[in-house]
């Protein structure tokens, strides 16, 4: 970043900060819920015999640093989370460089105001907003899967 560029946007540096601290954060969620090794646990026996809950969970039996991140977490919600939180510092991201691109222009947009991350104990989810003149890219979720 120039003078320039700090004179025309003075929060551009400490909100450049927060930002590429955000997405380093939000990388390690990601990294978690893409590469930790997953079990199925569908078979009765498991909750008989009290060793797993029922279902998909995190395979933490080999000590795999990923999978104990995710341990008694709720793997939905994890990663609706990191998707909607992807979707905002997207969205996030492209404000900024609408500040930035001003030049082409006769007059710059403002400084976008930074975005409040989802909350990850939120009952209801936040409604994620796709990009301004994008059709939305992700369907949500199902809340269970059609075998339950």
């Amino acid at each position: 970043m120039d003078a320039k560029e700090i004179k025309l946007n003075p929060r551009a540096q400490d909100e450049m900060k927060w930002f590429l601290g955000q997405l380093d954060r939000l990388e390690e969620d990601r990294n978690n819920a893409i590469h930790a090794p997953l079990a199925s646990y569908s078979h009765p026996i498991f909750s008989m015999i009290g060793m797993m809950e029922r279902g998909i969970q995190p395979y933490d039996l080999r000590e795999n640093r990923r999978a104990a991140n995710l341990k008694n977490k709720d793997l939905l919600t994890e990663y609706r989370w990191i998707r909607d939180a992807v979707i905002l510092m997207r969205d996030y991201a492209e404000e900024i460089e609408g500040s930035w691109n001003w030049s082409e222009r006769s007059r710059r947009d403002p400084w976008p105001d930074r975005p409040r991350l989802p909350n990850r104990g939120q009952k209801s989810r936040a409604k994620v907003q796709p990009a301004r003149g994008s059709p939305a890219t992700q369907l949500p979720l199902p809340l269970k899967s059609s075998q339950e």
